[in-house]
């Protein structure tokens, strides 16, 4: 008799804990022990459709906000038969198959049989799915049955199978999309349809209009998440791009290093191939080998016996017996593209593959993404409506009722609220209505002073009449904020066009010890990164601008009252302060990272000071595990994850011993009472819970070691800002947007505890597309704040960002997080560490 257990699952408090249980074989089913954790009717998800499903532990409901109903692009899904079970068998290979892709095929071969016996089914890795149960049956292939699961029941016994249920859920989904032609691209959920491209002659694009789709099991019940997905790939195939740079007398080592850089910085070229829709990152480029003269074998299936046959080929008669693709006569000696497996090589025809994505240079170009926008889908009515498309597609579908699977047809209804605004603190203590601060109808806080030659303006002769404007609106802007400007110390440079006239100006005439602030009117943006560099060695704030923006923008009173708010806050001065009772005596720290090429640079924030206005930014860089060549070096995806998690978690535990030293220097002493940390950045649900389980830990211990006796509150929460959860406002039949403030946490949620939960936010005002919410799920929790007061809070720190008028997507320290990561990409540059307590790289 088998015996196996499964502890599956997610361990956060609230979700699926895998609870205890036997699964025996000889179709005698799975049988669980655990607690049924009841509970009162959360009322937050109004949707449904075929059937009740029972209620877990009871959810806190907040009281403070406005409510709200909203709709969700979540579709629940149940069986029609109410009392109808899916069965999970067990299959086990005599012997095992090596790849995945050979089971499969056993599978496959086997189908007629499999009819017979189960009827209706599929398989997924090592679990056969069926609608009816079967004792004792032996075949080739070994089919146990391990157990059984009802959509319509949240029952104890079928928690430890809650990834299996996931999975077959996605898949009977996925089998529909296919059905209607989608092919998914990429690893990611996303599906797209052929006959929908759009050609954009200008820039030599297609548009790809698509969808994402996938199954979440949430405290309501089963459902599909359904959001639209649009990609750009370029008409132009990557044998066109070697065409083009072999014109230019590219050599071929030159033409490799431009498709494979040498720099672990540089990203290597990712390229799909129309035939079959997929993703491939490049690893060679082989100008030896070519479609002609590359012989190799593969399986010759044949369609009615399946027997399979060794042919001989070379990659023209490939690609036209499998595809119909005719390679044409002048292509055959083209070069190949080689991507590295993990026992193999794959070749591909450059002349059938296409860039992936669009380059750097493109995605810079504000004006040409710009004229993108419209072909994406902009308003949230059309959002709405391209999804519900795709909801009446699984409606009509023959192969989920085959499954006896339902989805409900409209969107889900949910019960939100929305969250009152933040107020400020004015110059005599008084809040007042952020309006107040829109308006200027407050008197700002710290408004600063620069003196007479305090500062510097750095110019090209050529830009001397811009240089002489921007003084003039800067002195005119500041009026509004009680700012004071007097005459800069002039730094006259020859030429525009050249940086290392700016350096040469710079180093030769500013005296770090007497400048607070150096102000750089550049003629290209291409400069910037090396005179921002040397500036930052030097220890000097900066503030750049091209002539071209002070030519252009001269009657533009709010360019240059941005410009001098960011001065303001890079000489370390307060023009607000947010209203925050719920945080006295707290520490805020913020994360988020930037991947380049091979490495990620990590930015990390902490605030300093009781009102949580002035912070300590810092980046440290980590290398991502290499692509071995090699399958003995080769390193599985959970053992990267794992390296990248303990980097990380080192470098983070250092930051916090290094912010609370900042922290007690600042405030003369004392060490926070609360340590708020929003962690973005962290990634996918595997890298969440190794983060969880392995990083929260180890930094806890790290705030508890800087003194004998400090234990301070501490929460943590996970910030994901990459989201496929859409709402939707149809207050007068019209959908639009939510209003900023809003927040999901009683419905479609996927943990509530009592200190542990999880909520979706939309905090900012989305003006030009459809607004993503942002989910925030506090992982740990020692504070005595309730949900209500930390939403609240994370709401109006959201109004904390100097750099914007308004709410942003995230708490202003992982705002602060980014965009020093993001300096530290574009400049190619670390920061100076006698610049980590200014806002600087704004």
């Amino acid at each position: 008799m088998d015996r196996s257990r499964d502890r599956g699952g997610y361990q956060g408090r609230g979700d699926y804990q895998g609870g205890r249980g036997d699964g025996r074989g000889d179709g005698r089913g799975f049988r669980g022990r655990g607690d049924n954790r009841g509970g009162a009717d959360r009322g937050g998800y109004q949707g449904g459709g075929g059937g009740n499903f029972p209620a877990g532990p009871k959810i806190y409901e907040g009281r403070v906000g406005q409510p709200t109903n909203l709709l969700s692009n979540h579709f629940k899904v149940t069986l029609r038969n109410m009392s109808g079970k899916i069965f999970i068998y067990k299959l086990g290979f005599t012997p095992e198959p090596k790849f995945g892709f050979e089971k499969s095929s056993l599978i496959k071969n086997a189908s007629t049989a499999l009819n017979q016996i189960y009827g209706i089914h599929f398989s997924y890795s090592s679990d056969l799915f069926a609608l009816s149960q079967v004792k004792g049956v032996q075949h080739e292939i070994t089919i146990r049955l391990d157990g059984s699961f009802s959509l319509n029941e949240n029952l104890e016994d079928q928690k430890q199978h809650a990834g299996k249920i996931l999975n077959f859920v996605n898949v009977a989904f996925k089998k529909t999309l296919y059905e209607h032609k989608f092919k998914q691209v990429g690893r990611l959920p996303r599906f797209f349809l052929a006959s929908e491209l759009v050609p954009i002659e200008k820039y030599r694009l297609q548009m790809w209009p698509g969808y994402m789709m996938q199954a979440k099991s949430l405290n309501d019940g089963m459902f599909v998440n359904i959001d639209c997905a649009t990609k750009f790939v370029e008409m132009d195939s990557v044998y066109d791009y070697i065409l083009d740079l072999q014109k230019d007398r590219y050599s071929q080592d030159d033409i490799r290093a431009e498709l494979v850089p040498k720099d672990p910085n540089e990203k290597r070229m990712v390229v799909i191939t129309m035939y079959n829709s997929k993703i491939y990152q490049l690893d060679d480029v082989r100008f030896d080998i070519t479609p002609k003269n590359h012989i190799f074998e593969y399986d010759l299936i044949d369609p009615l016996t399946r027997e399979k046959t060794k042919q001989k080929t070379n990659m023209i008669q490939y690609m036209r017996n499998k595809y119909g693709i005719t390679i044409n006569a002048r292509d055959e000696n083209q070069p190949t593209l080689v991507v590295h497996e993990k026992d193999h090589s794959i070749y591909l025809v450059p002349s059938l593959c296409f860039r992936a994505s669009l380059d750097k240079n493109f995605t810079s170009d504000s004006r040409k993404m710009k004229d993108l926008q419209e072909y994406k889908l902009s308003h949230p009515e059309q959002r709405f409506t391209r999804i519900n498309s795709l909801a009446a597609k699984f409606q009509a579908g023959q192969l989920l009722d085959s499954w006896g699977l339902k989805m409900n047809a409209n969107f889900a209804q949910a019960k939100a609220k929305q969250l009152p605004n933040a107020k400020i603190i004015d110059d005599r203590k008084q809040e007042q209505d952020w309006s107040a601060y829109e308006t200027r109808r407050v008197k700002h806080l710290q408004p600063c002073h620069l003196k007479q030659e305090t500062w510097a303006l750095v110019y090209a002769n050529r830009d001397f009449d811009n240089a002489n404007t921007l003084v003039e609106m800067m002195k005119k802007a500041s009026g509004g904020f009680g700012i004071r400007i007097e005459d800069p110390q002039y730094v006259e440079v020859q030429r525009n066009d050249r940086a290392d006239e700016y350096i040469k100006g710079i180093t030769s005439d500013i005296d770090p010890k007497y400048t607070s602030l150096v102000v750089v009117v550049l003629g290209k943006r291409q400069d910037k990164p090396r005179v921002k560099s040397c500036l930052d060695n030097m220890g000097i704030p900066s503030q750049f601008i091209l002539s071209e923006t002070v030519f252009k923008k001269s009657k533009a009173l709010g360019v240059f009252s941005n410009l001098i708010k960011q001065m303001n806050a890079k000489l370390r001065q307060d023009l607000y302060n947010i209203a925050l009772p719920c945080f006295k005596k707290t520490m805020i720290i913020g994360t988020d990272i930037v991947n380049t090429g091979g490495n990620t640079i990590l930015g990390l924030s902490a605030s300093q000071n009781s009102t949580i206005s002035q912070y300590f930014t810092k980046i440290e860089t980590h290398p991502l595990p290499k692509r071995e060549t090699s399958t003995a070096e080769r390193l599985s995806k959970d053992q990267k994850e794992q390296i990248v998690t303990e980097k990380r978690c080192q470098i983070l535990c250092q930051f916090v011993c290094d912010a609370l030293k900042g922290y007690s220097q600042a405030n003369k002493g004392p060490l926070p009472d609360q340590i708020v940390i929003y962690r973005d950045g962290i990634g996918g649900p595997t890298l969440q819970t190794k983060c969880q389980t392995y990083e929260v830990p180890r930094v806890i211990e790290a705030i508890q070691s800087q003194t004998a006796g400090y234990n301070p509150a501490i929460i943590y929460c996970f910030v994901d800002r990459n989201v496929t959860h859409r709402l939707f406002g149809k207050p007068n039949g019209e959908v639009m947007n939510p209003s900023p403030g809003t927040v999901l946490d009683v419905a479609l949620v996927e943990n509530q505890g009592d200190n542990t939960y999880d909520f979706f936010m939309i905090p900012h005002k989305a003006t030009v597309a459809t607004a993503q919410p942002v989910h925030y799920k506090v992982i740990y929790n020692s504070s005595n704040l309730n949900k209500d007061q930390f939403e609240l809070t994370t709401y109006h720190l959201c109004y904390n960002y100097v750099n914007f008028c308004g709410s942003i997507k995230v708490p202003s320290a992982c705002m602060y997080a980014k965009k020093i990561a993001d300096y530290s990409a574009e400049n190619k540059c670390k920061p100076n560490d006698r610049l980590s307590s200014y806002l600087h790289f704004l």
